[in-house]
Order: C-alpha cells, then structure tokens, then sequence
C-alpha cells in the first residue's frame, strides 16, 4: 500500500476538528435558552428601563424601529434617541415622533469629541441621561415586538443577571445574504461561544447590538461606553468588560420577539466587515494570520483535489 499523502491527513485533520466544532455547536446552542419560555405578563411594579438608541442617517429604517419601540407593553420606560450628526432626514424624523409621544426624548450632536467613536459617543451621551434602574443599547434599525421588554426584564430579574444580551433574526433581501447570515451566525457562534457566557470560569463573554440590556448600576461601575470609546465592536466589547468586572451575564435566543434587515446589499457586507472584522479578532495580529492560513491551505487542498479529480 502506497504511503499517504499530505492531502489525505489534512482532510482527515479538518473532518476531525470540524466533528469535534460541530458537536459543540449543537450542544452548547441547545444549552442556551428561548425567551418565548420566559413569561410576557407584566409584573404589578415593573422597573424603571432606559432604551437607549444612536442614530446616524437611518432615514431608512428608524420610523418603523421607533414605532415598534414605542409600542412595546412595557408601562414603565423611556426611549431616549440620540442624532449623532446625521446628514439625512433623520432628524427630523425623530423631531416628528417626539411631539406625538411623550417618554420620547431626542438628543441631536453636532460635533464629535477627540478619543471617540460616533456610535460609542451618542450611547454614552444618552446613558448619562437615563433614569432607568436599567439600560437598554439597541440599534436604530431593530423591530421589537411587544412584549419583549417586559420578558427580558423577567428574564433578568429571575437570573439575578447583570447584563442580558438576546438575538435577533436577520432578515435578508436576497438568497446570496442569506446564505451569508448563516455561515456567520455559525461562525460568531463558535467564535463567542454565548452559552459560555454564564459561566465565571469561562473567558467568554457576549454582547449584541440589537439587544444589550444591563443594571445600570453594573454599567456605571465599568464606565460604561466610555471605557471602550474607540472600540468598533462596541457591543460585544461592552459584554467583555461586564464579564471581566464580575457581572453576572447570558444570552438568550429571541427571533421572534427581534428582527433587523442586516445588510441590504453586497457593498454594505463589504463595509460591514471592514470595519468589524480586525476589532471582532480583538486586534490580535496572531490570531488573523493563523485564520487566514487555514483559508489559504483549505484553497490550496480543495485546489489540489479538484485537480486531482
């Protein structure tokens, strides 16, 4: 028998790992929770809650996300929205809504401040702002069904949680997106491992921009946005830092309750990851050469076969 070749034992090394990530996948997202299984009742004196939303030229999307918002069954809230220097109709959208509703409250930028990121800014700002015994970060494109709050913060209460963050569904416009939503969910999955999230002893921490709910006395113990002001990944990175100070924190599946349309088109997938995917790998030079190495020998042997075939 001919010794095998370098191509076999790659394979057979990437089907061993894949195996090994794939049951790991499984197990360990059937291990997090659903909040369809948290009640939607409200509670007879529901806690004060801060919904906090950065906007920057969303003329797209921000009137139907703040009507979901503003519609929501929770009786105790505030919605505080800032304008971080948008150049569209945004806001004056946001003026519009004000004058109908009430706990609406809008905050318009002018001028960014040296050391910050836009987005970290304008979530910054609004937080000094709140009144809630909790805060809650969501982006200015998030539809929100009714009940989510309320459940969230049962969900919370129950836990002893000191910061929630819960998963949106994506909603893509084409089948190409799709399949690209996918393959990412997967690979954030793996990368986050969010049902690890709970665990002090673990390194891994979570945090979601369509949905990151923390007690605001944790948040202020951090520094909240302004200990990550330049971080891109301001969501995640604001899990890590609750996660690193001793707070308690989970994730929880949410599609129904959550939905955004997450990118529109091929170039705002491009941009998307320009900006995230260098922070997403916490900068670690390390880690994205050795990544883009296995994409190169995965090339290179899934080359060779199709030579070979």
């Amino acid at each position: 028998m001919e010794s095998l070749g370098w191509s076999f034992w790659l394979a057979a090394l990437t089907l061993f790992f894949t195996i090994l990530m794939a049951v790991e996948l499984y197990f360990g997202s059937r291990s997090v929770e659903a909040l369809r299984d948290t009640s939607g009742e409200l509670p007879a004196n529901p806690k004060r809650v801060s919904i906090i939303v950065a906007a920057r030229n969303e003329q797209r999307n921000i009137r139907a996300a703040l009507q979901s918002l503003l519609a929501l069954n929770y009786t105790n809230y505030e919605l505080i929205v800032v304008d971080d220097r948008s150049e569209d109709a945004t806001g004056q959208i946001l003026d519009d809504l004000a004058a109908s509703f009430p706990n609406l409250q809008v905050i318009h930028i002018d001028t960014l401040p040296d050391g910050w990121l836009g987005k970290n800014h304008a979530l910054w700002i609004g937080s000094r702002q709140a009144t809630g015994e909790y805060l809650l970060f969501t982006d200015a494109d998030i539809i929100m069904e009714p009940s989510v709050v309320t459940r969230a913060v049962t969900y919370m209460e129950k836990n002893h949680l000191d910061h929630l963050a819960a998963t949106p569904s994506l909603q893509m416009p084409t089948a190409f997106l799709g399949m690209f939503g996918v393959s990412f969910i997967l690979l954030f999955s793996l990368f986050s491992r969010p049902w690890k999230a709970h665990n002090p002893k673990s390194r891994f921490h979570i945090g979601i921009g369509a949905f990151n709910m923390l007690r605001t006395e944790a948040y202020r113990q951090v520094g909240g946005h302004q200990t990550i002001r330049l971080r891109p990944d301001d969501d995640i990175k604001l899990g890590k830092i609750i996660k690193k100070n001793g707070f308690c924190q989970s994730a929880v599946y949410a599609p129904e309750f959550l939905a955004v349309e997450w990118y529109a088109s091929v170039s705002e997938v491009i941009k998307g990851l320009e900006k995230n995917t260098f922070s997403g790998a916490d900068y670690n030079i390390a880690l994205v050469v050795c990544g883009a190495a296995i994409h190169v020998v995965g090339g290179i042997k899934a080359y060779s076969c199709n030579t070979v075939g």
